[in-house]
């Protein structure tokens, strides 16, 4: 069957199991990891995954589960599994799904999927890859060695229904491409990276580009040396800023602020 139809079928069991509101989540990844170095393929890997949740409501109790089993049986089983846990867990007010959703033929197109990434051939992404990393030893002599250039892409298609009328999909691509030269002067060697990501492959900075700024960001790290401890003004560097805000966006989580598990608790 069709991923919806799947879901439709499953939200249809549910409700006859005992369900009184039922949802189904579906995601499917494909990955491709391409790994160059010194002009030698080191790494050409794929992946597949797949997996679906089942979410049921029964007196405002809820059940969960999740499996990568699409046979029927093993949903069958799924669906009575998680009206068993619906039916026997702890009851609380706020469990259940939100109202009527209309499903609406209107999309808005994001610029999240690349229709084309498919068409365009593994040999091409290889060469991606070595462009990135011929071009950063071009940039400069002290550029002696390299751990590698990286090409990567993830296609992720999701699927939602529920019983409150929810039909929902998306599709979305993710392609980044990056370079991590190492340079070497006087005996003092120093390795940096450069990256980039997008959703198109069209909108992907140029490999040489991606080279000669890893080149860059290496080679200025050449004759580096610890200062004094002090209070100065400072300018973080792109990458070391975004750091800095994952750290915060941690310390945010709701989750983990509700179980005192984060230093902003």
């Amino acid at each position: 069957m069709e991923y919806k139809e799947i879901l439709a079928e499953i939200i249809k069991k549910s409700l006859k199991a005992g369900a009184e509101q039922a949802e189904a989540y579906l995601e499917e990844n494909k990955e491709l990891l391409i790994r160059v170095r010194k002009g030698e393929i080191e790494i050409l890997k794929e992946a597949q995954a797949r997996g679906l949740g089942i979410r049921l409501f029964a007196k405002k109790k809820l059940g969960f589960t999740y499996t990568s089993d699409f046979s029927l049986n093993a949903l069958d089983e799924l669906v009575k599994k998680t009206v068993f846990l619906a039916k026997n867990s702890s009851a609380d007010d706020f469990n259940g799904l939100p109202e009527k959703i209309e499903s609406s033929p209107e999309t808005t197109d994001l610029r999240i999927y690349d229709s084309q990434l498919k068409n365009f051939p593994t040999q091409m992404k290889i060469d991606l890859a070595k462009r990135a990393e011929d071009a950063a030893f071009a940039a400069d002599k002290k550029i002696t060695n390299s751990d590698g250039a990286e090409y990567r892409d993830h296609e992720t298609r999701v699927y939602l229904a529920n019983s409150s009328g929810a039909d929902l999909s998306f599709q979305r691509t993710y392609i980044s491409l990056s370079c991590s030269p190492v340079a070497e002067k006087d005996g003092e060697k120093r390795s940096n990276y450069f990256w980039d990501a997008k959703s198109l492959l069209e909108e992907l900075e140029p490999p040489e580009k991606i080279g000669r700024t890893a080149t860059e960001r290496t080679v200025r790290m050449l004759g580096s040396k610890k200062i004094d401890t002090q209070k100065v003004p400072i300018i973080f560097d792109p990458f070391t800023s975004s750091g800095f805000l994952a750290g915060l966006s941690y310390g945010v989580n709701g989750d983990l602020a509700s179980k005192n598990s984060t230093f902003l608790a």
